[in-house]
């Protein structure tokens, strides 16, 4: 006598845990970006001779 196993397994809390770190990625990734661009009046990293 087989156990039938459930299809896919979840923890209630999972699919927040996901969109959390989604968002969170894209909002490092935005901010990272303009810091390197420079997406403002003064950039954040500026050139400077070596």
């Amino acid at each position: 006598m087989a156990r039938s196993e459930p299809d896919e397994v979840s923890a209630p809390g999972e699919m927040r845990v996901f969109w959390f770190l989604l968002l969170t990625m894209v909002v490092v990734v935005t901010a990272v970006t303009l810091a390197v661009v420079g997406g403002g009046g003064s950039p954040v990293l500026q050139d400077v001779t070596p």
